[in-house]
């Protein structure tokens, strides 16, 4: 009998175990879809996936439009600081019906030029400052996007290539099922086995086809969900896979928090929306001053002709006396929101701060995982050993020795979710502090195809 004792799962082991367990290498062993000719097509990983994100996704175009706009207002505010120049041009024909008054041929023609420079206007300024603060908020609120998507794809796409792992084992699975039950089958004709173990072996062989199928249902909305995170209708006809290793680097629970509060850009950009309310306030308290404005005019005129030429320019000074108390709700409204702007600005570094806690704790729950998974497996490739040796010698019965297949592939699945979990983890971490850890290694060469999971013979 050919025995397979799973040992290139141990060999694979030993090596993230050599390396210490902290940051795995998660190698995406999917199965290549091929050609017509034969050829593996081209393989779309993280990188090209997050690219193609940051092009399609209709959150970062909706962003863009939203900065383009608040620079179009900054541009339109600061125009009132430039001289106004307009023209005008008049042709006018009066008469009066009822008192049979003014010649019926009498007409005005006139054509000129006004110029107005706002020389002091207090109001100006705070809408202007109000402004810029507005853009560097909405610029903030861009990057806030661009890391909200690259965190979705990347949790997208190590959900699937855990799918598609995980569908690897069920088929490795089923198909080891497959051989013990065909196996039984044939010592059953000879009468070296009894009905009850084929009948068992049945049994795991309907548990494994049923794993198959829920795993490559699974895999489709896992498809469809980073289809909907990258922004593209699907990804079906797009082979996703690649290698994805983790950056070793030193990293302290405290440390993070301080980085996020200065990274995150969602509380620079409410840190700007509050400067931007205190600036409001001085343009709305504005409207208690007086103004001053340069005038100029410059045209022609006359009856039938523009003969005659007219210009005059001078200061002129507005002075608010009464508005009914306009300009003071402006006041008591705009401070009233820069309080507001305050608390929103306190609770989102509150939230910062757990997200940030949480990442951790994350990232060490899927460290743990990665090492606890990896004795697991240990131990169930060992308990496999012992009972298949013990089945072949009339020792054990077929339900321990299904139970101990069903263990070993329970701890292979395992360990595929607990490495890629410490790679989502990290992600997740990355997108709490604001970006910038860069947790991952550019991508590797393509790797030679990976062995084939345990089967055959038992």
């Amino acid at each position: 009998m050919k025995r397979d004792n799973g040992g290139w799962r141990c060999r694979a082991l030993a090596l993230v175990l050599g390396l210490g367990l902290i940051w795995p290498l998660a190698a995406l062993a999917a199965e290549g879809r091929t050609s017509a000719a034969g050829a593996s097509d081209d393989v779309l990983g993280l990188a090209g996936l997050v690219e193609l994100a940051l092009e399609r996704q209709p959150q970062l175009q909706q962003a863009a439009a939203n900065r383009e706009a608040a620079r179009a207002r900054q541009v339109q505010q600061r125009s009132h600081f430039w001289p106004q120049l307009a023209g005008d041009a008049r042709w006018v024909k009066s008469r009066n019906e009822r008192t049979l008054t003014g010649n019926p041929g009498d007409r005005q023609l006139s054509a000129g030029l006004t110029l107005d420079q706002a020389v002091f206007d207090y109001a100006l300024y705070g809408q202007a400052e109000a402004a810029g603060w507005e853009v560097d908020a909405y610029d903030r609120q861009y990057q806030a996007v661009v890391n909200q998507v690259v965190a979705e794809v990347r949790s997208a796409y190590f959900n699937l290539m855990t799918g598609k792992e995980l569908l690897a084992v069920s088929q490795a699975q089923e198909a080891d099922t497959r051989a013990f039950r065909d196996r039984t089958r044939r010592l059953l004709d000879q009468g070296l086995a009894a009905r009850p173990e084929l009948a068992r072996a049945e049994l795991d062989l309907a548990e494994a086809q049923r794993k198959v199928i829920e795993n490559r249902a699974n895999l489709r909305r896992l498809a469809a969900a980073l289809a909907l995170a990258v922004g593209v209708p699907q990804v079906y006809d797009l082979e996703v896979g690649g290698v994805v290793t983790a950056r070793p680097q030193e990293l302290a629970e405290a440390d993070l928090e301080d980085v996020a509060q200065a990274r995150r850009p969602e509380i620079q950009r409410l840190d700007y929306l509050a400067r931007a309310a205190a600036a409001s306030i001085e343009a709305a308290w504005g409207g208690h001053l007086p103004t001053l404005d340069l005038r100029a005019d410059l045209g022609q005129s006359g009856r039938d002709t523009l003969d005659d030429e007219y210009h005059d320019y001078g200061l002129y000074l507005g002075l608010p006396i009464f508005t009914g108390w306009r300009t003071t709700g402006a006041v008591v409204e705009r401070r009233a929101l820069h309080r507001a702007a305050l608390k929103a600005l306190e609770q989102q570094r509150q939230s910062v701060r757990s997200e940030v806690r949480q990442g951790w704790q994350g990232l060490l729950e899927a460290r743990a995982k990665v090492e606890v998974g990896a004795v697991q497996l240990m131990a169930a490739e060992e308990n496999w050993r012992l009972v298949k040796g013990r089945y072949d010698n009339g020792l054990a019965t077929p339900l321990e020795l299904s139970e101990a297949r069903t263990q070993r592939f329970s701890a292979q699945a395992a360990v595929v979710q607990a490495h890629y979990g410490v790679l989502a983890a990290l992600a997740e971490l990355d997108r709490a502090v604001g970006g910038g850890l860069e947790p991952f290694l550019p991508a590797a060469a393509p790797a030679a195809p990976a062995a084939p999971p345990p089967g055959g013979q038992r």
